[in-house]
């Protein structure tokens, strides 16, 4: 089979095997609910695709909570299989619940991470953030946020820190 077939059957098995997850009465039993899945993974062949640039960092509590049910469900399904997480790929469906109105839009997960943060925390430092989440201070490019037509992480010019 040619590469890239191999990814092309990566991608329809990947969601085959996603359904099949929230299908399966043991994955109920670790606390994966087929009704509203909140997590969906994406499986593919290690060997036949080109290295995916990841930056690890720390995911909030309960998306790392949904990523251990969905790796315990998948090792019903795929017992001789282990899932290596790539958690800066993907992209996140983000609902935004400001004064005046409520934003839904998609986003990379390093910027749903960002965002998860002020939500207990109102204002947050550049080098406190990237503690917080492990990760290099660079890599959070809140500039970045703050240039998109969303705008909803603005810097204080006063004290450097960044709030919603």
């Amino acid at each position: 089979m040619a590469t890239t077939e191999v990814m092309i059957k990566d991608i329809v098995d990947s969601k085959r095997l996603d359904g099949n997850i929230y299908e399966d009465p043991i994955s109920r039993v670790a606390g994966l609910k087929k009704e509203e899945p909140i997590l969906h993974g994406s499986i593919i062949s290690k060997l036949f695709w080109p290295n995916l640039k990841n930056e690890e960092f720390i995911v909030p509590e309960s998306i790392s909570k949904d990523m251990q049910k969905y790796e315990e469900a998948f090792k019903t399904v795929k017992p001789r299989r282990k899932l290596q997480w790539l958690t800066s790929l993907g992209k996140v469906v983000v609902e935004l619940e400001l004064q005046d109105r409520t934003l839904e839009f998609e986003v990379l997960p390093i910027y749903a991470t960002i965002i998860s943060h002020f939500q207990i925390q109102d204002k947050w430092d550049l080098h406190s953030l990237a503690l917080k989440m492990k990760i290099n201070p660079e890599s959070l490019q809140l500039d970045r946020i703050e240039e998109t037509s969303i705008n909803f992480v603005e810097e204080q010019k006063t004290d450097g820190t960044h709030s919603l």
